[in-house]
């Protein structure tokens, strides 16, 4: 009988380091579907933790940072994100806005679940918006980490997703998120 599930035989280990706790590579032995046995390729980021994704929201306005992404040699204006440290995907994504720019939430609104590359990715990436309080906050010293903050409209960030400016997958997913729910 046919199965539409992949099975897994064993579990390899093809990569870890104990000084970069963010990348385990593993090279699984499965069996497919139609019966035959080979290998599929299974990333795990951020130590095992859901990341986050925050999107800021402050008086019609949303909150990007920017910061260098050295992957693909560019800097991007993003969404704060980040590697949950702990299980608790809202106190990671507390954690995340105040670090990145420097905001507190007055509240966090689940937007549910984003995976980055279900293909090859195991982790999950939590999304959230923040509702920031009105008053003015300052960008945290993080050299190397965060660029600048900036606020913008929905309007200027749709323009700015129109012509690339804007093309960060996390980023856009929350968006799309928070727009399905009418808090855009």
């Amino acid at each position: 009988m046919f199965s539409a599930e992949i099975e897994c035989l064993e579990v390899v280990l093809a990569y870890s380091d104990p000084a970069n706790r963010w990348v385990e590579l593993y090279f699984d032995r499965v069996r497919f579907p139609d019966g035959r046995e080979g290998r599929y390729n299974r990333l795990v980021a951020g130590g095992g933790h859901p990341g986050v994704v925050v999107l800021p929201l402050k008086g019609g306005r949303i909150g990007l940072a920017r910061q260098f992404r050295y992957p693909i040699g560019r800097w991007m204006w993003e969404l704060p994100r980040g590697f949950g440290e702990s299980d608790d995907a809202a106190v990671n994504a507390r954690r995340e806005l105040f670090e990145e720019m420097g905001e507190t939430a007055a509240e966090l609104i689940d937007l549910g679940v984003h995976h980055p590359d279900s293909g090859m990715v195991e982790t999950e990436v939590r999304m959230f918006a923040a509702l920031c309080p009105p008053q003015a906050v300052s960008l945290p010293d993080q050299p190397g980490e965060i660029h600048s903050i900036r606020w913008v409209s929905e309007a200027e960030l749709m323009a700015e997703i129109a012509t690339d400016a804007i093309s960060d997958g996390f980023t856009l997913s929350a968006l799309i998120k928070a727009k399905s729910r009418g808090l855009l």
